[in-house]
């Protein structure tokens, strides 16, 4: 089997969701939009972004950031956007009117000054961009996991890495990244996998947006605000110490818990298992799990045992 991350997030989250998107193939029909979709908008500005930071690093976007204003990023984020959104179109055969590619250009525009000036130029640490949408294959477990890193920075002073996934969706969960069952594998997959060797010393979403723009993530160390810190243990930490003492116990869980995973996709399991259905709000083969179907059969089993305690249908077989 082929797969991106996406293929052990889906068997994570749910196995039959792996099993029928991975092994059966089965993809939803796509719903036709009027313009742009959420998918498409935050493809763009991950390209704006990508052009933007290639060959950067933070000393560029001060030089572009002055007393008199940011007339100079302005003008190098329209020529960006419009070459992004001039070759989108094309490849769409021309779909798309001049008039709304100016409007998508000036969104973009706004949203990413906004990012690079709110958040990227206040930093603590100098950094260098030291790659930007790399692709890389690795073999796990008898699988091929192809995984693209949105970029990786490496601080001025000290060489170590970051890693960061843009995000321009408000759903950003890293929880699971402390669980047996982690439901987003890309960055962990990235730091443990394929730069096992590398001083990785941050794993981070970049919030990409207007309302609470920030990173959030873990760090084995003070490096970018909002980030959790491992060896601070507040309530709502996903690290704590206990668990994992050090930086290594990060990884080491990180590479046991994808290993593992990648083992039930090979062992065939497809059972349709699932810790909160909220979880499958993004599950394109949702029908084919039945799920109406089984809580009708649950309801039904305890009819006439008003005594057992219920439970819900999460662990369908």
């Amino acid at each position: 089997m082929r797969g991106g991350t996406g293929l052990l997030k889906a068997q994570a989250i749910c196995p039959a969701w792996g099993f029928y998107q991975y092994r059966l193939f089965v993809r939803r029909l796509r719903e036709p939009v009027n313009g742009l979709d959420a998918i498409q908008r935050g493809e763009l500005v991950h390209q704006v972004l990508e052009y933007f930071w290639q060959g950067r690093d933070s000393d560029y976007l001060k030089s572009l950031i002055t007393s008199e204003g940011n007339q100079a990023l302005r003008d190098v984020l329209d020529n960006i956007a419009l070459r992004v959104l001039t070759k989108f179109s094309e490849q769409r055969a021309g779909s798309y009117s001049d008039s709304f590619i100016q409007l998508e250009q000036q969104r973009m525009v706004k949203l990413v000054e906004y990012w690079l000036c709110e958040v990227e130029a206040k930093r603590s640490h100098d950094f260098t961009v030291l790659a930007v949408e790399q692709e890389r294959v690795l073999s796990l477990q008898n699988l091929l996991i192809r995984v693209k890193m949105d970029r990786i920075d490496q601080l001025s002073d000290g060489g170590a890495l970051i890693l960061m996934d843009y995000k321009t969706g408000r759903d950003v969960d890293f929880k699971s990244w402390a669980s047996t069952r982690i439901r987003e594998p890309q960055l962990p997959f990235y730091a443990a996998m394929v730069l096992q060797q590398e001083h990785v010393a941050a794993v981070v979403f970049a919030k990409v947006l207007f309302d609470k723009a920030g990173y959030a993530g873990v760090s084995s160390e003070d490096l970018l605000k909002g980030v959790q810190i491992l060896g601070e243990d507040k309530s709502h930490y996903v690290l704590q110490s206990q668990t994992f003492p050090t930086w290594q116990d990060v990884m080491q869980h990180w590479q046991t818990s994808l290993n593992a995973i990648a083992a039930e996709i090979g062992a065939g399991a497809a059972a349709v298992k699932f810790e909160q259905e909220k979880h499958l709000d993004f599950c394109e083969v949702k029908p084919l799990l039945r799920l109406a179907e089984r809580q009708m059969q649950f309801e039904h089993h305890q009819v006439g045992q008003p005594n057992q305690q219920a439970v819900g249908s999460k662990h369908g077989g």
